[in-house]
This record gives C-alpha cells, structure tokens and sequence, in this order.
C-alpha cells in the first residue's frame, strides 16, 4: 500500500527497506513588476487566478476580438497579468504535453505546454494558417522563435484554425548530422531482494526539468 501524507509529498516503502520519495510536479513562473503575458504550463488542482496568482493587483484578462476579465484561468490561451514587483510562482500539477488551441481570424492570445517548444514544431490546422511571427512580452514586444513554458504570445490567423503543440512533435524534429545514428537511451535495472527487477529508462529529455 502506498500512502502520501499531503497532496505534494509522501513516501512509497520498497523492498528491503528502502524508501522512494514522491513529489508532485511543479513549474516556476517568473514575474515581473507590470503587466506579464503569462499562461497555464502544468494542470493546476485549482486554475483560479486568485488561487494561483494571489499578488497580481489586477483581473486577468483574455483576447477574444476584444479584453475579457477572468478569474478561472484556461489551459492553451495567454492572459494578461498585472504585479506590483518583481517575484514568481510555484505552480503545482503535471506538466502540460500538448494541447489543441483553436484560433479565430485576426489575432489570437495563446498559451505553451509544460516544455520549451519551437515554433517550427508547431502544427497548424489547416496548414499555413498562421500569418505572423509569435509575439512574447517582457517590458515590451518581442518576436519568439521557442514558445517557453508558462508565457503567453500573440499570433495572426488568416482564418478559423488550430494549432497544436505536442511535446513529440520538438522531440521528433531534433536534428542530427547526416547518418549520424540516434543516441541510444540509457537504462538501469534495478534488482530487490526478492530477485524483481524494474528498468528505469532515461534521455535527453531530463534536460526539459
């Protein structure tokens, strides 16, 4: 039997006496003092911006044509935050792998995953549909060429679409020499007393942490 003693923390007992220590996921948001064009990278227990962003000294607003204030916030759009001072957040939740963020025409305010994704990874529906660069805002605007976990960024639609974000697709279109053959993963067995064996399997994708 397993038993943690909150929501975040707890302890799974193995053979032998071991213990394996069990944290939930989290993803830091940095923010800066004005106004922060943010997103949800982890899905949340609670996606209240009061709840998760407690110090912001304003709504948060959407973009759909035009500002809407909102206190629940949605996975794959971006929002608009106001702090008084620089600080950050801890958000709690298992990282986001992909989503399917419609688009209306015009301009659209849009949210990453929980990875650092290229744009050139990005799938749109239909294809071509976007007609502009991605546009992040750090003390002003700046085009993106890695949409980065947790912010948000403006884009331009020709028409009614889609755009996917998978974390397979950047994995997918990680680039090598010419005949340059794929980096193996690296594997550990692990062996109880009992002689049960279990094989963690590990990657580059730790990196992503």
């Amino acid at each position: 039997d397993v038993t943690f003693t909150d929501p975040l923390h707890g302890y799974l007992a193995g053979a032998a006496g071991a213990f394996f220590r069990y944290s939930e996921p989290s993803i830091a948001v940095p923010l800066n003092a004005g106004w922060n064009l943010l997103s949800l990278p982890a899905s949340v227990a609670d996606p209240r911006r009061s709840v998760l962003f407690p110090e912001s000294g304003s709504g948060a607003f959407l973009y759909e044509g035009k500002y809407k204030s909102t206190d629940t916030l949605p996975y794959g759009r971006g929002f608009w935050l106001k702090l008084a001072a620089d600080t950050g957040v801890i958000l709690h939740g298992a990282y986001r792998v992909r989503d399917t963020i419609p688009l209306r025409p015009g301009w659209n305010m849009i949210g990453g995953i929980g990875f650092p994704t290229p744009v050139s990874a990005v799938q749109q529906i239909p294809a071509g549909v976007l007609i502009s660069n991605f546009f992040g805002y750090r003390d002003g605007y700046r085009a993106a060429d890695t949409l980065t976990a947790g912010r948000g960024y403006w884009i331009k639609a020709a028409q009614q679409g889609w755009l996917v974000l998978d974390r397979k697709f950047r994995l997918n279109r990680q680039l090598r020499p010419a005949g340059c053959p794929a980096i193996a993963p690296d594997t550990i067995t692990f062996t109880d007393a009992l002689g049960r064996t279990a094989t963690l399997t590990m990657t580059t994708v730790a990196q992503d942490y």
